[in-house]
């Protein structure tokens, strides 16, 4: 959702899963578990290629994205 309040979709034009030994937090602040999937996505915005990243709690089927 943006500043707006508008939802907006982007397509992940590639991705990779970042696996890490146990819990820790990420450089984005996040405190992550075994249960929190890691992706560290590009995708197209504005015709500019940027990296963010999506978190997936299985625990409680949520998701989380960083820029």
């Amino acid at each position: 959702m943006n500043e707006d309040g508008q939802y907006e979709n982007y397509t992940i034009k590639g991705y990779r899963t970042i696996t890490h030994p146990g819990p820790y937090t990420t450089p984005d602040g996040l405190y992550v578990s075994y249960s929190t999937f890691v992706f560290e996505c590009v995708v197209v915005v504005l015709d500019y290629k940027r990296k963010v990243r999506l978190y997936f709690e299985t625990h409680n089927s949520k998701w989380r994205i960083a820029i």
